[in-house]
């Protein structure tokens, strides 16, 4: 292809402040054509090569670039679709030309087009040369049920995803090493150090990127190699650190055995935190494909007051996380007083982060939901500040679960929080399945509040019942 020649590629629409899709804020562009078929598509409208607007990948990339100072050092481009794979000469171009300007691009892609056969294959690998994150959408690992849910084998994609995928499985160790040390130092009080060595192996990530993709030549491979090495070093030096600043930390080799009761202790803890996590994403999969009955305006409504719910309730993980490791650490202690007291005061700040989330969704949603869409209409306004104002009176409950559920898990009770994640998948999935016909979009408005009342209410149940059984034991021991 002649660098000189400018490629032209029909463009679905942009969503000129994404929050997803990549690092920072993205420019992303949703290009029309997919060969694929999914009964479950969020986009169908993309799947014909000849609707949207035709651009060349010069105006593109100068409608991206004004919006280059919000980007920061974090930010950029993303092309998705449709499959944008169908449209391989252009995203050279488009790359090639972003990359001049030092623009991050990311690719998301469902894989469909991939084939090692030429010139596909070769323009593939010179694509690689000017990405940097590659962001691959597997429909279905078993190949049966993909080409019944997309119409297609998934062999080519697999081919595809496998060299990247082995070395990630075989370098997970890294990861889990890091995670581990991180988890102990958070233990003993130092959030900090984790959040430094993070810092630093994402930006080792991003060097060692652009050298075994642009300089190596690895291509998908070489971004999982940068992965696993930057998590490795990371996990190396934070167990370093670890080992020279905390005394208690410093391991012998009589120290490394099994312990069947401690074993079955934090078992009983991991699974049951693992499969809540599963549980609340079936649900929220499901609420998906309930908004996917009111056509494409409500499903970028509904994407784009998610984003704008995920950023205004952003305190309440946090304050979740941090009482997690305080309950841990008192309750390790034994100081039961500072648990009661300091929840005390955590609910009184949840109280706090419940105002402020509710107060930006109410006055300022409709203007953040304009920054994540390119031409919002006012059927796309109304269903999101529809949405924003009716889960925003309910936002209590929800800081009730981030509250409760990590102090709970902290606390050692592993249980209860699975139990409301339970509730919870179900009083989503059952809002929306008896809600849906009778009431229409209500059922969409009202599936998040009813599922956190479902889950927090027994959440802070549970607690109040260990917190009155602790004190009377305590008094009963005085």
């Amino acid at each position: 292809m002649d660098q000189n020649d400018v490629q032209k590629v029909r463009v679905h629409s942009i969503e000129s402040f994404g929050a997803a899709d990549g690092p920072g804020v993205r420019f992303i562009v949703f290009l029309q054509g997919c060969n694929m078929r999914c009964k479950y598509c969020h986009n169908p409208d993309t799947w014909n090569m000849n609707d949207g607007e035709e651009m060349t990948s010069d105006e593109l990339l100068k409608r991206a670039l004004r919006y280059k100072s919000y980007w920061k050092d974090s930010g950029g481009i993303t092309v998705s679709g449709g499959e944008p794979l169908l449209h391989i000469d252009f995203l050279i171009d488009f790359f090639r030309r972003a990359k001049e300007y030092g623009v991050h691009t990311v690719i998301d892609t469902a894989g469909n087009p991939f084939t090692r056969d030429e010139p596909f294959f070769s323009k593939f690998n010179e694509l690689m040369n000017y990405t940097d994150l590659f962001l691959l959408d597997i429909k279905e690992m078993d190949n049966e049920r993909h080409s019944y849910i997309t119409g297609f084998s998934n062999d080519n994609i697999l081919d595809m995803a496998d060299s990247y995928i082995r070395v990630i499985f075989w370098g997970i160790i890294t990861s889990m090493m890091y995670n581990v040390v991180s988890g102990i130092l958070r233990g003993v009080g130092d959030s900090k150090t984790p959040l430094y060595f993070l810092l630093f192996s994402s930006a080792l990530n991003i060097v060692l990127d652009l050298f075994c993709i642009v300089t190596l030549k690895l291509n998908v491979a070489g971004a999982a190699y940068a992965t696993v090495i930057s998590q490795g070093i990371s996990a190396v030096l934070c167990l370093i650190y670890m080992y020279r600043k905390f005394t208690i930390l410093r391991t012998r080799k009589s120290d490394y055995y099994i312990d069947r009761v401690t074993t079955a202790q934090m078992m009983g803890l991991g699974i049951p935190m693992a499969l809540n996590y599963s549980l609340i994403a079936v649900g929220s999969m499901i609420l998906q494909s309930a908004v996917n009955v009111f056509g494409s305006s409500a499903v970028a409504a509904f994407t784009a007051a998610s984003k704008v719910e995920q950023i205004s309730t952003q305190p309440m993980p946090a304050l979740g996380t941090t009482m997690s490791t305080y309950c841990g650490q008192n309750l390790g202690a034994g100081k039961y007083d500072r648990i009661f007291d300091g929840m005390k005061k955590a609910f009184g700040i949840a109280l706090g982060t419940v105002a402020i989330a509710a107060f930006i969704c109410t006055v300022f949603g409709r203007s953040i939901v304009s920054l994540f869409l390119s031409e919002p209409t006012e059927a796309i306004y109304s269903y999101a500040t529809q949405y924003l104002n009716t889960i925003s009176c309910f936002f209590f409950f929800l800081a009730l679960i981030y509250l409760y559920r990590t102090s709970l898990q902290g606390l050692g009770k592993g249980i209860m929080p699975m139990v409301s994640g339970i509730f919870e998948m179900i009083c989503r999935v059952g809002v929306v399945w008896l809600l849906l016909n009778p009431y229409g979009y209500w059922s969409v408005r009202l599936a998040s509040p009813v599922a956190w009342i479902g889950a927090g209410v027994p959440l802070m149940i549970s607690f109040l019942v260990w917190k009155n059984r602790k004190k009377k034991q305590l008094h009963s021991q005085a």
